[in-house]
């Protein structure tokens, strides 16, 4: 898959704000290959496509981490450290809630409502059991 090798870790933590970016590309791709390919289905397998591209990078991503680990036993530089991924990992996630946001509000209504079904389910149970 061609989509690892975008970003490595070390550049995240680096420029951060490019994994905004990046979450929305993964997310978009995510949901326009569900919409495209399993239309049925679209809204799980949004889910799942967006996480099966994250999870080279965040495999990586926790390989460096724990290195890092061995490496510093300073607590102080070892969370100073961690926020750097903890930021980008944040970065990747608005991006993904604006690719989302983005697809429910400017779809038409009847492929939002395929596209984000089970989530819109699953939303109106909750607010069932509040009131």
């Amino acid at each position: 898959m061609v989509l690892e090798d975008i970003i490595y870790p070390t550049r995240a933590e680096r420029t951060p704000w490019q994994m905004f970016f990046l979450g929305l590309l993964y997310a978009s791709i995510g949901a326009i290959l569900a919409l495209w390919i399993f239309k049925s289905q679209s809204s799980m397998i949004m889910v799942l496509l967006t996480v099966v591209a994250c999870i080279p990078l965040i495999y990586k991503t926790f390989k460096f981490e724990e290195y890092k680990d061995t490496q510093t036993s300073d607590e102080r530089i070892l969370l100073k450290e961690h926020w750097k991924a903890l930021s980008f990992l944040m970065y990747l996630f608005f991006g993904f809630i604006l690719a989302y946001s983005l697809f429910f509000v400017f779809l038409p209504e009847q492929t939002a409502e395929g596209l984000f079904s089970v989530q819109i389910q699953t939303i109106n149970q909750i607010n069932a059991k509040i009131t």
